[in-house]
């Protein structure tokens, strides 16, 4: 008999690459499905997708897999968070003032809405402030992504992508500071110190990746695909420093994004642009947040996810437009503009989520309300701003284009 050990064991052991090319694959499909035949963003295809193979469905996502998808996931994060940063205009900012304005507004008014709605419902107050601090957030990953899918430039794009940078790190902060007043005994130290700490910490850091790529652009002189590899490799270091350092990693990209747009001039570095890489990254990012959304629901909530949903997108829709005149935008816009806030996605998700492991007596109400309104609003959010941006006439790209 010859001898056939070399063969390989039946049946086949599970393989994490396999089944991750797989899903890539099934997203990436998915996505110029919808785009292409049902006029829809592809990023709503790529989250499907992902719910389908995830745990809610078939379950792919496990183990190694897991582990692996966790960090690609970081990382794809990571990029398009550096991205928003490079097109946040610190000049354009101080021309027009009343884009503080807005944010603070609405931002403000996401807040109020939302606690007393909230508390209004007989929800207990731990739990109705975190949630309030979150729906003053808007999905700093959402608006970008379909913007480049459409070629999106104007008015209501750039203010948008402006005000989801302003009202992210403003939304991060206040669960910090309202995480430390809820444990503070009293102690103002402790009130004031911890997001006092995460601020400025995660800002020197996203300071010192910025100096050092001038430094490296200055040394070096890459060319764009070298500038690509530096950028990308201090991103990543970026990530794994905040990590031990327990500080703001949206924050700390923002600030090297923004650090390497306004900058960068003497740096001899070529603007980032990820191309294919960065379809790359969208794909993984949204494939695999879907896979890990949770979609079980506690009916006796709904009533409360309702009020979340509906408090938040009418304040920070009502805010936006009361201030769109002494902005210079007219009406119509600046409820485009509004609606253009309403997507949460995976980085308010990491928010309830990490408040749950180091909170778990404010995790379990505060999920039940929250994670269903992610859900919600990562789903139907693609679509409200690719509808925004195409009635406000800023998006250019043929609805059959290719990716």
């Amino acid at each position: 008999m010859p001898d056939l050990s070399f063969f390989p064991a039946f049946p086949l052991p599970y393989s994490a690459l396999v089944v991750f090319g797989l899903l890539l694959i099934a997203g990436y499909a998915a996505g110029e499905l919808f785009f292409r035949m049902l006029r829809l963003p592809r990023i709503t295809g790529y989250l499907l997708a992902g719910i389908a193979l995830g745990e809610n469905g078939f379950a792919l996502l496990k183990g190694d897999l897991f582990r692996m998808a966790d960090l690609f996931l970081n990382i794809a994060l990571g990029m398009i968070i550096f991205q928003l940063g490079q097109r946040f205009s610190l000049r354009w900012l101080r021309r027009n003032r009343w884009i503080v304005a807005t944010s603070l507004l609405e931002s403000g008014c996401a807040f109020a809405a939302v606690y007393f709605a909230l508390t209004w419902l007989g929800i207990a107050e731990p739990p109705a402030l975190i949630a309030a601090a979150i729906a003053m957030s808007s999905s700093p990953l959402i608006a970008p992504v379909v913007a480049r899918d459409l070629h999106a430039e104007g008015q209501v794009t750039e203010r948008a992508l402006c005000l989801v940078v302003l009202n992210s790190v403003l939304a991060f902060l206040a669960v910090a500071f309202m995480l430390s007043f809820l444990h503070s005994d009293g102690v103002i130290e402790k009130i004031y110190f911890r997001p006092l700490y995460i601020l400025l910490g995660s800002v020197l850091v996203g300071l010192g990746l910025g100096f050092v790529a001038a430094f490296l652009g200055w040394l070096l002189m890459p060319r764009e695909g070298g500038s690509v590899i530096l950028l990308v490799s201090l991103t990543v270091i970026g990530i794994g420093a905040v990590d031990s350092l327990r500080l703001s990693a949206l924050i700390t990209l923002l600030v090297f994004g923004v650090m390497t747009k306004n900058y960068a001039r003497g740096f001899r570095l070529a603007t980032f642009d990820t191309g294919t890489f960065g379809r790359l990254l969208v794909v993984v990012l949204f494939v695999v947040s879907g896979a890990l959304l949770p979609l079980q629901w506690q009916p006796q909530w709904a009533i409360a996810v309702l009020a979340f949903v509906v408090a938040r997108l009418a304040a920070k829709t009502v805010a936006v437009t009361a201030l769109a005149h002494p902005s210079g935008m007219s009406l119509k816009k600046g409820g485009l503009l509004g609606m253009m806030l309403v997507p949460l996605s995976i980085t308010e998700f990491t928010l309830v989520r990490e408040t749950a492991q180091s909170h778990p007596e404010i995790g379990a109400d505060l999920g039940s309300i929250v994670f269903p309104a992610i859900v919600l609003m990562e789903l139907i959010g693609p679509v409200i701003t690719q509808w925004a941006l195409r009635w406000a006439h800023e998006a250019y790209e043929p609805v059959r284009e290719a990716a």
